[in-house]
């Protein structure tokens, strides 16, 4: 006998607590209404016991038995037993009635929830289904926007480093110019003072000013050489360094194009196998679980039809025995109909958790690879942008410090220049007033010829210089123009490669966001089917379990007619054989 309390545990889904422990007391309150009937019946056959007792006693007082009499002790012997047997088969119509009535009540019950529960589940997948997909729809549109974001600041930096290079360049090369045609201006202006000072004292020393002026000449020939040497020793490591820095970035843009394709292919092949692995997966889930409960819907109908079989072979045997046997028979049936109604709230009860339990883990799997899956696209897509925007930054980087490097360089070397040009003509210029002051008053007489040499020579030295003063500034402008050209080519390179790695991630994030919903799509599919089959195949278990009882009640009730029928002619051969006692007696 099961224990009128149970304590139970709780979970975070299943049914309500309260419908539970609703159900649970009516269960008891039947199964308490159930040994009521036993008892009563135990009763009822401990009082027949006790009559046939007493007959038998009477039988003992009566002596020899004979005919007299007999009739009208069976007679009420009979009536008593079939009034007794008809109040057990009433009372067994009624709670068979009552156990159909409970049972139908419980299976529509039972399947009603498990309807409801499956659309609740369908209903909560795919709401939260929808709301992955928007959310991994908006993150990676948010990285997508980030990255074009980031991509356009730094083209935006890389045109404002340029300008300003190019600024920079410009005003140095505009300073140097005006520079070096001041200092012209000035050295004419004090040549000319000094010739027309000194003109009187230069007379003497034409020869020795016309081998100083061929010296200066040539010491102004080896400069200017050494010069052109200097630049185009650096204008050709710049060009190897350009070649050098193009050639690493080239190799570096295919090794990192290489390495993203390959990824790509690895991840896309990865998330195929998964899928179809999950697919696997859960076709055997789904086979394995329909043959089980195949299984056991065939077990659980032999052992019916053997309760069944046992039940009716027991009534037929019994039917002709004593008013004790059909007593029994009559628990008996009724202890089968109770247990068979247990086993049919079992059966549907543990379906109903087996269908619940396999589409919550249908659900947790299918969240979980979603789940993964994001996660999986995001790392990818923030990784891509890292990487991207670590490339950019580190060029950038490098052609600055290359820019101001180079800059300090061409700074370097012309101030250098200047000193050295400064110093050579202040080294002449004292060399000449020397000796000029010493050989003065040798020198007069060819001041004049020596004065129109000296001022040609000066002013093709000016018109030379600053010759040079401007090509070499154009060289410098050239090469600033050059380099810039090659940032702004860089910076092209790199907004296109932002461009298609932003293309890549939006269709990345769009394939993802497909294999997604149609993911969800399917997995709710197979959900709602599996629901609607197990709600089908419950509600198909419960009529038949509602027609075996009502099948068993039929035979209890043909077996109460032939029980009937046995009463019925007992009771006509007890009359015929009162009435042959009373021929006898007349």
């Amino acid at each position: 006998m099961a224990t009128d309390e149970a304590e139970f545990g709780t979970e975070l889904r299943g049914y309500k607590k309260e419908e539970v422990e609703k159900a649970l007391g009516d269960l008891r309150r039947e199964l308490i209404k159930a040994n009521n009937d036993r008892a009563e019946q135990a009763e009822s056959a401990r009082q027949l016991s006790h009559r046939i007792e007493e007959l038998e006693d009477e039988l003992e007082e009566v002596g020899e038995p004979s005919y007299k009499g007999l009739g009208a002790k069976l007679e009420n012997t009979l009536r008593l037993a079939e009034e007794q047997s008809n109040d057990l088969i009433a009372k067994t119509e009624r709670d068979a009635a009552e156990l159909r009535s409970t049972t139908s009540a419980e299976a529509e019950r039972v399947t009603d929830e498990a309807r409801e529960r499956a659309a609740d589940i369908l209903d909560d997948a795919r709401g939260r289904a929808a709301a992955q997909v928007e959310e991994s729809t908006g993150e990676a549109d948010r990285l997508v926007a980030r990255a074009r974001d980031d991509a356009a600041a730094m083209i935006a930096d890389a045109e404002r480093d340029a300008a300003a290079t190019r600024t920079n360049a410009s005003t140095q090369a505009a300073e140097a110019m005006s520079t070096a045609k001041r200092e012209a201006a000035a050295l004419r202006a004090a040549a000319e003072r000094e010739v027309a000072d000194l003109r009187a004292a230069v007379e003497a020393e034409v020869a020795e000013a016309r081998e100083g002026a061929a010296d200066l000449a040539r010491d102004t020939e080896e400069g200017r050489a050494l010069l052109a040497s200097d630049t185009e020793r650096q204008r050709a490591e710049l060009e190897l360094e350009s070649t050098t820095v193009r050639d690493d970035l080239a190799r570096l843009d295919e090794t990192t194009r290489a390495d993203l394709e390959r990824e790509v292919a690895a991840r896309r092949d990865s998330l195929d196998r998964e899928v179809v692995g999950t697919r696997t997966e859960l076709a055997e889930e789904i086979t394995n679980g329909r043959a089980e409960l195949d299984r056991e819907i065939t077990a659980a109908r032999a052992l019916l039809a053997s309760d069944t079989a046992t039940a009716r072979e027991a009534l037929a045997r019994e039917a002709e025995s004593t008013r004790a046997e059909l007593d029994r028979e009559v628990a008996d049936a009724h202890a089968d109909i109770e247990a068979a109604r247990l086993a049919s709230a079992e059966e549907i009860e543990r379906t109903t958790r087996e269908t619940r339990e396999q589409i919550d883990r249908d659900l947790t799997q299918t969240r979980d690879r979603i789940e993964r899956d994001l996660a999986d696209h995001q790392a990818g897509i923030a990784a891509e942008a890292a990487r991207a925007r670590s490339e950019l930054d580190a060029d950038l980087a490098e052609t600055r410090a290359r820019l101001a490097h180079d800059d300090d360089e061409q700074r370097t070397r012309l101030r250098g220049e200047r000193e050295t040009f400064d110093a050579e003509i202040a080294a002449d210029r004292d060399r000449i007033a020397a000796e000029l002051e010493r050989e003065a008053h040798t020198a007069r007489t060819a001041l004049e010829v020596e004065l129109a040499t000296r001022r040609d020579e000066a002013e093709q030295d000016y018109v030379q210089r600053h010759h040079d003063a401007v090509e070499e500034t154009q060289t410098f402008l050239d090469e600033a123009n050059a380099q810039l050209a090659d940032v702004t080519e860089r910076a092209e390179t790199k907004r296109k490669e932002a461009r298609e790695a932003e293309a890549n991630a939006y269709a990345a994030a769009r394939k993802t966001r497909a294999e997604s919903e149609r993911v969800a799509n399917e997995t709710l599919s197979n959900a709602r089917s599996r629901a609607e089959f197990l709600v089908t195949d419950a509600e198909r278990q419960a009529r038949g379990i509602i027609g075996d009882a009502e099948e068993r009640l039929s035979a209890i009730n043909r077996e109460r007619d032939s029980v009937a029928a046995y009463f019925e002619n007992l009771r006509g051969m007890v009359g015929q054989v009162a009435e042959s006692q009373s021929q006898q007696g007349e």
